[in-house]
């Protein structure tokens, strides 16, 4: 597949995969390595990711980025005879700027809503998750009423943003990234985190952060392609 330049500034292309490509996808790396070496010649693409977003994309220690959006998309590349170049950014409102701007023509793996689709061209969905409240182990909350008073907090650009305002919640706090929403939920600057399920208990547990996770009625779903 060739990818062609993008006329509409706010276009992306998502590419997609099946539930039956797991992270063992890649069974040969250096084969893989060989030929995707093959192919430097090549148009390349280039795909935005954020630098920390578990299952989906975390960062080594030399800045290179890794899971199971980057083995799912180098695969591709792999079948298709092209190489993606990776760019990292700090946070997902950094990764929509660099796809906004052309310095990228891909998101690997983004969430669906319906104000995304109005924006973007979305491939075949692949993953569903909930969108869920995260609080402290110690911190107890009896009902999805009892949110509307705490200190919320959401990330910029996350489903969670929406709903919490959706909710009329009184004490809205937007964080950059998870990291920081975790850091003020742990210093008990916050009371609870609105946020993907599947995404922050695997970032939750990467970072050794006890917690757990109220299912309430605010419970939506929001699909991976």
């Amino acid at each position: 597949m060739i990818i062609k330049p993008f006329t509409a500034k706010l276009f992306m292309l998502i590419f997609c995969f099946y539930s039956n490509i797991s992270y063992s996808a890649i069974s040969n790396t250096q084969k893989l390595d060989d030929s995707l070496h093959k192919h430097q010649a090549n148009p390349q693409i280039i795909a935005a990711v954020p630098n920390f977003f578990p299952p989906f994309y975390y960062t080594d220690t030399e800045g290179v980025p890794y899971g199971m959006g980057i083995e799912v998309l180098n695969e591709i590349d792999h079948q298709a005879g092209y190489l993606t170049r990776f760019i990292i950014k700090k946070s997902w409102a950094d990764v929509f700027k660099a796809v906004e701007s052309g310095e990228a023509q891909v998101i690997p793996n983004l969430g669906i809503t319906e104000e995304r689709k109005k924006h973007y061209f979305f491939s075949k969905a692949y993953a569903k998750t909930d969108i869920t409240v995260f609080t402290r182990l110690n911190n107890t909350i009896k009902s999805e009423a009892a949110l509307t008073n705490l200190h919320i907090g959401v990330v910029k650009k996350n489903i969670g943003k929406k709903i919490a305002v959706q909710k009329k919640y009184k004490n809205i706090h937007v964080f950059d990234s998870i990291n920081l929403s975790f850091k003020a939920l742990t210093e008990n600057k916050i009371d609870a985190i609105i946020y993907p399920k599947l995404i922050i208990e695997a970032a939750a547990e990467k970072l050794n952060i006890e917690h757990q996770v109220y299912d309430t009625n605010i419970t939506l779903k929001t699909i991976h392609r």
